[in-house]
């Protein structure tokens, strides 16, 4: 049973035409020889196994009869004088020369490849798709569910070996289960013995079964793994006789995944766990000498070498402080016991901190708390307990979920902190991934309730931040200030302006991108309200060039979401859409670190009328928001709830709304909720309330009506109809599209319209 794809026939009828040698490459499975084999069926052919023949088998170039020749297993033809025949036949012999190969042209035939234009068909050429799986299902008598077909296309990878074995695996009316896949997969695995591994030099099969291990390798890993110091012309070889090894310019190596499944099977099979595991401990040394901890860690812990993951754990949650490395880390903390977390305050201070990112505030308690008794317990002034003392006092300051209203008095005792901790404040304390100062990983609305523009507070926090963050420390503070006068408006707008771009230069300049990162989302706010968003445009394309060099993927997530935000301005629901499709589980219960992506990701779905999912999310944010004590989000999360709950024609939309207000209030801040625009300007044409003082309810409306002008298409609501049209509803707007009028209408429709 086989299938020639409409790429194969079609290469094959362009070469007969032309009159071009075709050399056809591709993996083991994927049908090369039966496909060429059924596309001649019905004309005569000569066909000679390469790898078996010799010379003598073969009749000299004049006596061959048939005008089409096929030589399979090129790439295991190491017979000089047979590849002489074959260069003759294809200078010669006047035939139609089909050249099968499970790898590239070799060597001895690139000249005759060149000079003769050999048109190639390759593995994409050969590809099944889910059309094929139905064409061969409906064959074998086989109805699958639509599932069903797109699963088994996926699994098998376009291969027509391993996809004819799985149809011929299924019943009738027997839905397609990992059972089928496995035994699919293992008559294939039995076939690849024989034709591809086993008939490998000894050092072949020893190098793949190694290596497979490794989704991608360089030399010096391979070499490492394998102990063999000339691995390098070993690869080199493997790469002329098939296609299972692929390398790119920098020379990183790659086994293909089909391949790589069947040598990790076979791998199971022959080698001894303890083999194996002695790969990933080698390949873990070689990644962290070179500064690849992650991989390292995932190599450690396939190794199960618990007392290495536990060191190197403790040696990223040392130099490496960052939020999203905590992240990154998680799998690898979990795989931890207890009493190894509970010997090393590192790990319990880091335990604490992934908890509390990860929405676990009673394991992140938990764990502070055994943190704490360690301290207790440690002799006063050892080094365990002074490093036990400067962890609580760090996770006193950095933990998400803890309240910042004492944050001066925090920010002073962690000056306490030994030499080895200062650095570790920095990455998490400025934006935390959010273009804003004010709700970045420090959430400051309750320290600037109690603000109230007292230069000596500011000075302290200014003092506390430059000693702890450096001279970034100074830049962290002004932009604060700055962020808290747009809000207040109690700054000139150009003034306010001046100071953003001086230290968005000297951010930049200078490396920290969290303080840049914030100046920019404050400039798209000051273009926003005064319609000039087009204006940010260079900022955010020098911004996004930086973030691309340091290769940040959890920054570009974030400079995504903004630049999203921005188009909704525009009301771009295409872009919108698109942005959705790419953000991460919107569950939340991920991590409070994508809170800005999230709340965005409400506006987008407003956006596109699915007011069930927006409304859903937003309760859900709303719990996290309060219980995270994220105030500036909470604020923006109850108008966005207030829109929705207002377009569903529910009454809750004045109490949420109202929250928002009073919260908004207490703080001063008119723009929180304001810049929700014209998403929010009919809510605020009929809102009234005794508890909001009236002159600041006429500012927040005065800014939202100038905003609303500036982009009416922000948020814009989509009338969606309660009932499907009827067949003359639909026929009655088609015609009105086609510009008929009413007389013309109802000569076109069975029955008259009434007036």
């Amino acid at each position: 049973m086989i299938i020639r794809t409409k790429k194969f026939r079609k290469k094959m009828h362009r070469a007969e035409k032309e009159g071009r040698i075709i050399y056809i490459r591709g993996s083991v499975g994927m049908g090369k020889t039966a496909a060429v084999r059924s596309y001649y069926a019905k004309r005569p052919y000569r066909y000679i196994l390469c790898g078996d023949a010799q010379l003598y088998e073969t009749d000299p170039i004049e006596e061959v009869k048939e005008e089409v020749m096929i030589f399979d297993q090129i790439c295991r033809l190491s017979d000089r004088h047979l590849q002489d025949y074959i260069l003759d036949v294809i200078r010669y012999g006047r035939k139609q020369v089909v050249l099968i190969s499970r790898g590239g042209i070799p060597d001895w035939m690139i000249t005759a490849s060149i000079q003769h234009q050999f048109l190639e068909i390759s593995n994409d050429d050969l590809l099944l798709t889910e059309e094929d799986v139905c064409d061969l299902s409906a064959r074998d008598g086989i109805e699958l569910a639509k599932d069903d077909y797109l699963a088994i296309a996926q699994d098998c990878c376009g291969n027509n070996l391993l996809l004819t074995t799985t149809i011929r695996n299924m019943m009738p009316d027997t839905p397609y289960t990992s059972a089928i896949r496995e035994l699919s997969r293992r008559t294939v695995f039995d076939y690849m013995n024989q034709v591809f591994l086993n008939p490998m030099p000894q050092i072949y099969r020893d190098t793949l079964l190694s290596l497979c291990q490794f989704e991608s390798f360089n030399l010096e890993l391979a070499r490492t793994v394998t102990g063999n110091p000339d691995i390098k012309a070993v690869l080199y070889q493997m790469l002329k006789i098939g296609d299972f090894l692929q390398v790119n310019g920098k020379e990183k190596y790659e086994i293909l995944p089909m391949y790589r499944e069947y040598l990790r099977y076979r791998q199971s099979v022959i080698l001894p766990s303890r083999i194996i595991n002695e790969n990933y401990e080698r390949a873990a040394v070689y990644f962290e000498l070179n500064g690849d901890l992650m991989r390292a860690l995932e190599c450690y812990r396939r190794s199960d070498n618990t007392y290495r993951l536990s060191a190197l754990l403790t040696r990223i949650v040392n130099e490496h402080p960052g939020m999203e490395n905590y992240l990154d880390t998680q799998k690898y903390f979990n795989g931890l016991t207890v009493n190894d977390i509970a010997a090393s305050p590192a790990l319990m201070a880091g335990m604490s901190m992934l908890s509390s990112l990860t929405m676990n505030i009673l394991q992140s308690e938990m764990w502070y708390q055994k943190l704490e008794d360690y301290c207790r317990e440690s002799r006063p002034g050892s080094p365990e307990h002074r490093d036990a003392q400067n962890r609580l006092m760090l996770l006193d300051i950095i933990l998400p979920h803890r309240d910042r209203g004492e944050l001066v008095r925090q920010l002073r005792n962690a000056e306490q902190i030994s030499v080895d901790f200062p650095q570790q404040i920095v990455h998490v304390s400025v934006s935390d991934y959010t273009p804003s100062v004010i709700n970045g990983g420090l959430d400051l609305c309750t320290f600037l309730t109690d603000l109230k523009g007292e230069t000596a507070t500011i000075g302290a926090l200014k003092k506390e931040a430059v000693s702890l963050l450096g001279s970034s420390g100074g830049m962290y503070v002004d932009l604060l200030l700055l962020e808290v006068s747009y809000e207040r408006e109690s700054a000139d707008h150009y003034e306010i302006n001046a100071g953003i771009n001086t230290i968005y230069h000297t951010a930049n300049s200078a490396g920290a991108l969290d303080i840049a990162y914030g100046a920019v989302g404050l400039m798209v706010r000051q273009a926003l309200c005064s319609g000039s968003l087009s204006s940010v445009n260079a900022e955010i394309t020098s911004f996004q060039r930086e973030v691309d060099r340091t290769e940040d993927i959890s920054f570009q997530k974030s400079v995504d979401t903004l630049k999203m935000h921005i188009c909704l301005s525009n009301g771009d629901i295409e872009y919108a859409s698109q942005w959705l499709s790419e953000t991460p589980d919107s569950t939340i219960s991920h991590s409070i670190m994508y809170r800005y992506i999230f709340i965005n990701k409400v506006r987008a779905l407003i956006l596109l009328g699915r007011t069930d999912e927006a409304l859903s999310l937003s309760n859900r944010l709303k719990k996290a928001f309060h219980d995270y004590h994220r105030t500036y989000l909470w604020i923006q999360n109850e108008v966005l709830q207030a829109v929705l709950y207002f377009r569903e024609n529910q009454e809750l939309w004045k109490k949420s709304l109202e929250g928002a207000l009073l919260r908004a209030e207490e703080l001063g801040f008119y723009h929180v909720v304001a810049e929700e625009g014209a998403a929010l300007a009919p809510l605020l044409d009929v809102f009234e309330s005794e508890k909001i003082n009236p002159a600041f309810l006429d500012r927040v409306k005065e800014i939202n009506r100038q905003i609303a002008r500036y982009y009416p298409q922000y948020l814009k609501s989509v009338k969606m109809l309660d009932v499907a049209l009827t067949e003359t509803e639909h026929k009655v707007i088609r015609l009105m599209c086609e510009n008929l009028n009413t007389d013309e209408i109802c000569e076109c429709c069975t029955s008259p319209i009434p007036a």
